[in-house]
């Protein structure tokens, strides 16, 4: 972000501050999208960086040209109000989004849960019984948050130990997917949400920023 910016500084006199805010806006919703089609499957080189990438780039695009309107055609008393106001817009604006991005990804997380948890409970049904109710209950006591590494591994081990194979095969199998399934479903349906977010900033962008600036 930080060699984007600098970049941005030097081209920003020639071309205006429109530019990179569509620039900007542009790669931020690309990458937004980029990140919502996230799978189980998804690799680190593959999905994440890149969008990881664009989503840099945008945000290079965007922090200088956003300080420049802001304060173009404000007189040097008002300077430094139309600074902190851009700032509070910023706090406020980011709050807003990442909470409802939030909100989206807690409400799809328990969505999925609630409907594929019966695959989950047939895989749960299939182990020993001496380890169905104990698993069952912690399952159930974790709730939407899901159990922990530190936590499977404590459960485990509390079980008998001719039973600790297949409870670690339960946890290394069934349950490990159903996590990655729900996580990747929920994370889709939060970075669509910010998309959106972007793709109404673009046109703004578009309809509210002049040439100059102003």
């Amino acid at each position: 972000r930080s060699i984007t910016s600098q970049i941005v500084a030097k081209t920003l006199p020639k071309v205006g501050p429109k530019v990179h805010v569509m620039i900007g806006t542009g790669f931020l919703t690309a990458s937004l999208f980029w990140l919502s089609s996230v799978d189980p499957d998804s690799g680190y080189l593959d999905k994440l960086l890149p969008g990881m990438l664009m989503l840099a780039i945008g945000m290079g695009n965007l922090f200088v040209p956003l300080m420049i309107t802001a304060v173009s055609k404000i007189e040097a008393t008002d300077a430094g109000l139309a600074s902190a106001l851009l700032n509070v817009g910023q706090q406020l604006g980011g709050a807003i989004g990442l909470s409802s991005m939030a909100t989206v990804f807690g409400t799809a997380a328990r969505n999925y849960a609630g409907s594929h948890s019966a695959g989950l409970g047939a895989k749960l049904a299939q182990l020993p019984q001496p380890l169905q109710q104990p698993i069952g209950n912690a399952l159930h006591k974790a709730g939407n948050n899901g159990l922990q590494p530190e936590q499977i591994k404590s459960l485990i081990a509390q079980q008998p130990l001719q039973y600790r194979g297949r409870a670690a095969d339960f946890f290394s199998g069934p349950y490990k997917d159903f996590s990655h399934h729900l996580l990747a479903h929920a994370s889709g349906q939060g970075f669509l949400t910010g998309a959106i977010f972007g793709v109404v900033a673009f046109l703004a962008g578009v309809f509210q920023i002049g040439r100059g600036g102003g």
